[in-house]
């Protein structure tokens, strides 16, 4: 992980512990080696640095504990604006299957790429970022098939982003964050 990188992620998590400690103690301990590596492997795509580096930091935040919503965020791991989370390898992996196109749909109709790793979603995947694992850019998608190219320059600078949208335009209530 870059120095900036690693920088910019821990005043976020600084900022948390000191301002929302409810949602820091929902960020996940952090990957394996063997668990970043499997992920890879399953999507079949190798991770941009900065994802490797960051998940072996921090793997997303921790699921939610009922058995029905394994793949979903707890409900104070879900800090980003809009109530989105960061996700775990094992979710980045389940996300990036649902998004690739099935067997019977031509890659032509589906947006998704091979090399768009998601990290980060709202409850129910219809909306998220990823990073290209061509450029180290992060684009985000949406329900209908929107797509929005390089809306930050790195992970870096997406972490830059939620720390200032944390220390503007939220609020805390019983220490967790609050975006309404």
């Amino acid at each position: 992980m870059t120095e900036e990188a690693r920088k910019a992620w821990g005043r976020v998590v600084r900022w948390l512990e000191e301002n929302a400690p409810k949602n820091a103690a929902a960020l996940s301990s952090p990957a394996s080696q063997a668990e970043v590596i499997a992920a890879q492997d399953a999507i079949g795509v190798v991770f941009p640095q900065e994802l490797r580096d960051w998940l072996m930091i921090n793997n997303g935040v921790r699921a939610a504990d009922s058995e029905m919503s394994r793949a979903h965020a707890h409900d104070n791991g879900c800090f980003l604006d809009s109530g989105w989370h960061l996700l775990s390898t094992e979710l980045i992996v389940k996300v990036h299957e649902r998004q690739m196109p099935s067997p019977l749909e031509s890659p032509e109709d589906s947006p998704w790429q091979r090399g768009w790793i998601p990290f980060a979603a709202e409850a129910d995947w219809m909306y998220g970022y990823f990073i290209d694992s061509n450029d180290g850019t992060v684009g985000s998608w949406g329900d209908y098939g929107e797509v929005e190219f390089s809306k930050f320059s790195s992970l870096s600078a997406f972490f830059a982003q939620i720390l200032n949208d944390m220390q503007t335009i939220r609020t805390v209530t019983d220490g967790c964050l609050d975006w309404d």
